[in-house]
């Protein structure tokens, strides 16, 4: 049986993640810009 909140759980944090790390790119990369 599969725990659904456990998994929702680590979705979350891994898109959240990935989320974070664009923004930093995102940030980076319009310091350079200007």
């Amino acid at each position: 049986m599969v725990d659904w909140t456990e998994l929702s759980l680590q979705v979350m944090l891994t898109l959240g993640h990935f989320l974070w790390q664009a923004i930093v790119v995102a940030i980076i990369l319009a310091s350079r810009l200007t």
